[in-house]
């Protein structure tokens, strides 16, 4: 399990989620790379995004029943 985000990392990993996904699809327009090679690059990169999106997701719903048990 991950470290919760604090307010700076979670401006971060949206940052860099937004960055993660422009780079994938300047990959999959890419025609000079191995099929193979660029499958597992492609691959990775979803998995990271799958990672950073999970991140931002729980401390969306911590941030949430903070508020919630506030109000």
């Amino acid at each position: 399990m991950n470290t919760p985000l604090t307010d700076e990392g979670y401006r971060s990993t949206k940052s860099k989620l937004q960055n993660m996904k422009a780079r994938l699809a300047r990959l999959e327009a890419r025609k000079d790379l191995d099929g193979d090679h660029k499958a597992m690059i492609i691959n990775s990169y979803r998995e990271m995004i799958a990672d950073y999106m999970r991140d931002l997701k729980l401390y969306e719903v911590s941030k949430n029943t903070q508020k919630a048990r506030v109000s």
